[in-house]
């Protein structure tokens, strides 16, 4: 379903997560860090979010299963925002 995640409200990083169901938006859990210009990624039943912008860029990576999010303890070996993402096979 389509889902807004993160993104940029009146100039500073939001955390939100609204999800497009039943014909309206409804904000589910947030984010663990607030991230503009994130890059996510759905595999399956898993939705990756990494890198960003909040206040500096970030490296950090966020998974949301089981209506949770969880602050992976790796981190990409760079700081980055609006990066591509693609699914090669059934991993990430």
């Amino acid at each position: 379903m389509p889902s807004v995640i993160g993104g940029c409200n009146q100039g500073k990083s939001i955390r939100n997560v609204e999800v497009f169901m039943n014909n309206k938006w409804v904000e589910i859990q947030s984010l663990n860090i607030p991230r503009a210009s994130l890059t996510s990624i759905s595999i399956l039943d898993t939705v990756w979010t990494i890198s960003g912008i909040n206040e500096e860029y970030l490296h950090s990576i966020e998974k949301y299963k089981e209506n949770q999010w969880i602050l992976l303890s790796i981190s990409l070996p760079f700081l980055c925002a609006a990066v591509g993402l693609i699914c090669i096979g059934e991993g990430l």
